[in-house]
């Protein structure tokens, strides 16, 4: 449990890392907050892989999809501050 919970805090710090560098670059809403969105992407994940092992015909290319585009959702750009739908 002890290397699990390690593994945990480490994708979690380094996802809040790339997020804090996108932030500060502008790309990401200023809303977006840090540890709570890296904390949550990584819940995310889990929640595809245990719907993969109850249900193998769970379609998890199409859920990674939908999260991708929830993701770049929340990012900004100047040419474009609202997304659009895909």
């Amino acid at each position: 449990a002890s290397a699990l919970r390690d593994l945990h805090h480490d994708m979690t710090r380094l996802l809040g890392d790339q997020i804090e560098a996108h932030q500060s670059a502008g790309q990401l809403a200023a809303w977006v907050r840090t540890t709570e969105m890296a904390q949550l992407i990584v819940a995310v994940v889990h929640g595809p892989l245990v719907a993969a092992v109850v249900d193998p015909a769970t379609d998890g290319t199409a859920i990674a999809a939908q999260f991708a585009q929830l993701l770049l959702g929340a990012r900004t750009s100047p040419e474009s501050p609202t997304p659009k739908a895909p």
